[in-house]
């Protein structure tokens, strides 16, 4: 929803969905996040999603830096979910595309 050279911002609401062989459970989400560009080709971005699934609460949050290098960011970080009473945590590396 905002957009400078130095940084973008999102938000929105949607949909959750979890499957498995017995059972679908299904949910709201709202998540809001943005990336921030230091310097070239540095960028630093964060996420916020919170909602439910079935009838256990949803909260999700990611922290990440990486350096972008012809389209292409190389990013590591630390990622937290939590779906009722169970936490789902720890560090990640990954690699997306920006076009």
């Amino acid at each position: 929803f905002a957009q400078h050279e130095m940084g973008s911002f999102y938000s929105g609401l949607g949909f959750r969905m979890l499957a498995d062989r017995h059972q679908t459970d299904f949910g709201v989400n709202f998540t809001y996040g943005g990336d921030w560009f230091p310097i070239r080709p540095i960028v630093v971005g964060g996420v916020f999603d919170a909602g439910t699934l079935g009838y256990a609460g949803v909260v999700h949050t990611r922290a990440s830096i990486g350096a972008i290098w012809n389209g292409c960011e190389v990013y590591a970080g630390y990622d937290f979910l939590r779906v009722g009473h169970v936490n789902l945590q720890g560090p990640m590396i990954g690699l997306r595309w920006w076009f």
